[in-house]
């Protein structure tokens, strides 16, 4: 994959944190969507952030789930890196709460339930996560909870 393959729609933020946004992207060569993660490079200056990041997409890289979010890619250019992942098309887990939406007994256990097998999945792997919420648990249309954002994670 090359940068030049992704047309990033920039006035479709998905998300965003504290280093950077997340975008939809096309991935021109066969029109499929991803999510790009940006990552303005001059956050990550100090040893310890760019050791941060590299271990992020290290082990992101190694997580072939069906409830963690994949990891397709790591791109950069001169001013950003950017993290080509699968694009979860429906909301996150908080924002379902937050606006209170339709979420039953029996969907809330279905959704935990999916958590649990990928943090089993993750605890397999010998990593923590470190930072799950229901920010980075995201729903995919079938209703699987697909786990994102591992920045914090780390080798247990």
């Amino acid at each position: 994959m090359k940068l030049s393959d992704l047309k990033i729609d920039m006035s479709a933020k998905l998300g965003s944190g504290s280093y950077g946004n997340v975008y939809l992207a096309t991935y021109t060569p066969n029109g499929k969507k991803v999510a790009v993660k940006k990552l303005l490079k001059n956050h990550f200056t100090k040893a310890k952030m760019a050791k941060a990041l590299e271990s992020e997409i290290q082990i992101h890289k190694k997580l072939k789930h069906m409830n963690i979010v994949r990891l397709y890619s790591h791109l950069e250019d001169q001013d950003y890196h950017y993290l080509v992942m699968e694009y979860i098309p429906k909301r996150n887990l908080f924002s379902r709460i937050h606006k209170k939406e339709d979420l039953t007994e029996d969907k809330a256990f279905w959704y935990f339930i999916q958590t649990l097998a990928g943090v089993y999945f993750l605890q397999k792997k010998g990593y923590i996560h470190r930072d799950l919420k229901p920010e980075n648990l995201l729903i995919d249309d079938n209703h699987f909870i697909k786990i994102c954002d591992f920045g914090w994670t780390v080798d247990n």
